[in-house]
């Protein structure tokens, strides 16, 4: 593999092993399998924890933390979008957060759409509003800004405004709900 020029290679690969005269090893290969073990070990002793305590040490101190920016009085990770510190659990604090034009015009063709309603802008900052308040508990995780718009996106889905659930029939006319189609059966039957 070398063709023959072993000493050249070697002196461009030495310095990744250690050896003690004998034998050879690879530095990194070493600390990668250590931290593997550990890693595992914390895993199995996490199964035999209680979830309570298990969830209060889920990144023990021998875990890598790639966020280096993290307060450690609450996770924060930093610019996620929304010109601020983006704290994953957003609470009250954050329902001053303005929704993204772009995403309130997917709700808005949403409607159109799905529900045959032209959402006004008004109805729009409505169900935003609706959506922070039952939402920025402190208790739902976001990773971004753009996790909460798109959970806003879905949870308008199942939002109905000034009878937007009401479906029609063939005719044109408003279908009516289960409750009151038989209302209606009802007050027919007895006539």
């Amino acid at each position: 593999m070398l063709n023959g020029s072993f000493d050249l290679a070697w002196a461009t690969i030495r310095e990744k092993f250690d050896t003690d005269g004998t034998f050879f090893w690879n530095k990194r290969l070493e600390l990668e399998k250590e931290k593997r073990k550990r890693f595992t070990d914390s895993r199995k002793s996490n199964g035999s924890i209680k979830k309570s305590e298990a969830s209060a040490k889920h990144m023990p101190k021998h875990m890598e933390n790639k966020n280096e920016n993290i307060n450690k009085d609450e996770l924060v990770v930093l610019d996620r979008g929304v010109g601020k510190d983006w704290v994953t659990k957003p609470d009250k604090e954050f329902y001053e957060m303005d929704l993204d034009e772009v995403k309130g015009g997917a709700v808005k063709q949403l409607f159109k759409i799905s529900k045959n309603h032209n959402l006004t802008n008004e109805e729009l900052k409505g169900l935003w509003y609706t959506f922070k308040i039952q939402n920025f508990t402190g208790e739902k995780f976001y990773q971004s800004a753009n996790d909460v718009y798109s959970h806003f996106i879905n949870w308008s889905k199942t939002q109905n405004i000034n009878g937007t659930h009401k479906q029609t029939n063939a005719n044109g006319a408003a279908k009516l709900g289960t409750s009151d189609a038989r209302t209606e059966k009802a007050d027919k039957w007895g006539r």
